[in-house]
């Protein structure tokens, strides 16, 4: 093998990271096939704030890439209209995730998910919803 082929071999995509998330988040949420809308399949109480907004933006930008959403990315009052939290709450949170690289911002006030970035947080929410299926 050359150098540049065992080069190669440490490429990759974010649709290849995109793809496992899939597969983690499958269980967790849907997104409805006429308008795109998110919906958990577990109680979101069951999850932090954080974990919450991550979900729910990582719902929002398959709903894009299925072409059932205009732009991957949520706003602020999208986020307290689904999780019922205060502008206070989300924005913190929101801040805390940016900070961290796990969202991006496009323009002052929406967000999208850092694939690369997220992978352990959504590997997190899902082994702790298999463990809470697990026992109950």
């Amino acid at each position: 093998m050359t150098y540049k082929e065992q080069l190669k071999e440490l490429l990759f995509d974010d649709e290849e990271i995109l793809q496992d998330i899939i597969l983690k988040v499958e269980p967790l949420l849907q997104i409805n096939k006429t308008n795109g809308v998110i919906k958990f399949k577990i109680p979101a109480k069951t999850l932090t704030d954080k974990q919450n907004i991550l979900l729910y933006i990582v719902g929002a930008r398959f709903a894009h890439d299925l072409g059932l959403r205009e732009k991957p990315e949520v706003s602020n009052q999208e986020l307290i209209d689904f999780t019922g939290k205060t502008k206070d709450t989300i924005s913190s949170r929101l801040s805390e995730l940016k900070r961290k690289k796990k969202l991006c911002s496009s323009e002052r006030g929406r967000f999208f998910i850092n694939p690369v970035e997220i992978t352990e947080d959504i590997n997190n929410i899902s082994t702790t919803f298999k463990k809470n299926k697990d026992k109950g």
